[in-house]
């Protein structure tokens, strides 16, 4: 139980807070599966079904999110470690919805989410980590849907993005038309341009064709608080 994986999954959302003696318990029982990831690879696909628990032990990811038309696409970094979506767990359509691909060689743990009904949910802290992390996810979507309908443009714009990343730190990519992103937040071109434009001149995004980046979601959320 002195394995530095041990200590690296005993961070994990999911595990906080658990006895070591407890996690040497779960080890026992339930089926652990390591895999190495090499740069570049693609080890889960947005429509893959979410039948087991995955998480980021080492490294780092990008994810990629598309609406259903293609017309809007997010990325953004995840860092080891990492519960991967804990929301796609169960529901009435259980798959990822993002994909993630390895930025260089990751390690990546999977297990069975059928431990997580017949010995995770033994321990009263294992269940309350997962009601909070769904919770808390609903509660922030929740709450950027709200804020969404009022406020100037470019605390829309950003709210808008922040309400579809995962994380509220690190950087982002996002692809959409500046036509598209007009109609989304039902403002004209022109308005919208020139919002982006204020937002790259204070150095917060970095406008891209078809697009723009942000270094830093931190900086970015400032606008909104």
């Amino acid at each position: 139980m002195d394995s530095p994986i041990y200590d690296i999954l005993l961070t994990l959302p999911l595990f906080q807070g658990l006895a070591k003696s407890e996690f040497g318990e779960i080890i026992e029982k339930v089926r652990f599966d390591f895999l190495t990831v090499e740069d570049g690879v693609t080890f889960i696909k947005a429509g893959d079904s979410c039948d087991g628990f995955v998480f980021l032990l080492n490294g780092s990811a990008v994810s990629r999110r598309a609406s259903a038309d293609g017309r809007f696409v997010l990325c953004e970094t995840v860092d080891a470690p990492a519960m991967i979506e804990a929301y796609s767990m169960s529901g009435f359509l259980p798959v990822f919805v993002k994909d993630y691909t390895a930025c260089g060689n990751v390690g990546v743990l999977r297990f069975d989410k059928q431990y997580l009904y017949s010995e995770l949910y033994k321990y009263d802290i294992c269940r309350m980590n997962l009601l909070n992390m769904l919770s808390g996810r609903i509660q922030t979507l929740e709450s950027d849907l709200w804020r969404l309908c009022g406020g100037s443009l470019r605390k829309r714009i950003v709210r808008l993005v922040a309400g579809l990343c995962d994380s509220s730190s690190g950087s982002k990519e996002v692809r959409v038309k500046m036509d598209e992103l007009s109609e989304i937040l039902c403002e004209t071109r022109l308005n919208v341009s020139r919002a982006l434009n204020a937002l790259a001149d204070e150095r917060k995004i970095v406008l891209r064709r078809g697009g723009f980046d942000i270094p830093s979601m931190e900086r970015l959320i400032m606008e909104i608080e």
